[in-house]
């Protein structure tokens, strides 16, 4: 299923109010913008001020509240999980099984706190046909952003596997060979399988045919290219798998998808 997304402002004042975050299917995160309180489930009570970012998991149920003498603003954003935001959900996670971030790295949390209000506005304030996908990648650079700031640097991914991933990048509508690029790294096929492995936690062929979807689905999105036409630019070589591909990536076919998600023209009128 394609990733929904949303985002709202909430504010807290008054005699101690709470609030609920009510979407239990979803990924939701809180992001406080100003005053203090807390946030809590049946186990924990995490302090809640300024800057501080909390990641709440589908079916886990927290709220948030403030003392009386306090008022508490935010911007809650709800989304189901888009493949590469579940990766970088993942690396958060194991980094900080809690949950609950807060920054100290002033340049980071300056990055944050903008992309956090440039998101509240694409989602409420939006002014054209591309505040959607604008908010799909400044969710993107959320993850990404905390993903920086938690990752050790002597768990970096090896340099090798870096390089790797930036030249699938740039060819991943060609045809790839497993012998090719471990030579380029100067690693053995097998050792270069186990390692891209064991660093990202996915395979060589997930990752291409991942790369090649997601170019796919930019260009049902917005071009009029016919879906034979899209399926071999990618660098499938059959209509056929290329549409069992997709469907099995987003949930749907890609002509489904396609009438779902085609952009209006904008009509300018005097």
């Amino acid at each position: 299923m394609y990733a929904e997304l949303t985002a709202d402002r909430y504010l807290l004042a008054g005699p101690s109010p709470c609030y609920r975050p009510q979407v239990q299917q979803k990924w939701v995160i809180l992001y406080t913008l100003s005053g203090q309180g807390m946030i809590h489930d049946q186990d924990h009570r995490l302090e809640c001020r300024a800057g501080s970012i909390d990641i709440i998991p589908p079916g886990m149920q927290k709220s948030v509240c403030q003392p009386s003498n306090h008022r508490l603003e935010g911007i809650c954003c709800s989304f189901t999980a888009h493949p590469q935001w579940s990766i970088l959900l993942k690396s958060i996670q194991d980094f900080c099984p809690s949950l609950h971030i807060h920054m100290d790295h002033s340049i980071l949390a300056s990055r944050v706190q903008h992309a956090f209000e440039r998101l509240l506005e694409y989602c409420t304030e939006p002014i054209s046909r591309y505040d959607k996908e604008l908010s799909f990648h400044t969710l993107s650079e959320i993850l990404l952003s905390i993903t920086v700031y938690y990752e050790p640097q002597e768990d970096r991914t090896d340099s090798r596997i870096t390089e790797i991933i930036q030249y699938l990048q740039e060819h991943y509508k060609e045809d790839l060979r497993i012998e090719h690029l471990a030579q380029r790294v100067c690693l053995s096929p097998s050792r270069l399988l186990h390692l891209y492995k064991a660093e990202t936690g996915e395979t060589i062929v997930d990752t291409v045919t991942r790369m090649r979807l997601e170019q796919a689905e930019y260009l049902l999105r917005f071009t009029p290219q016919y879906i034979n036409e899209i399926a071999y630019e990618v660098g499938f070589n059959s209509q056929t798998y290329f549409s069992r591909k997709f469907a099995e990536h987003f949930g749907v076919n890609p002509s489904t998808f396609r009438q779902g998600h085609t952009l209006q023209p904008i009509i300018l009128t005097s």
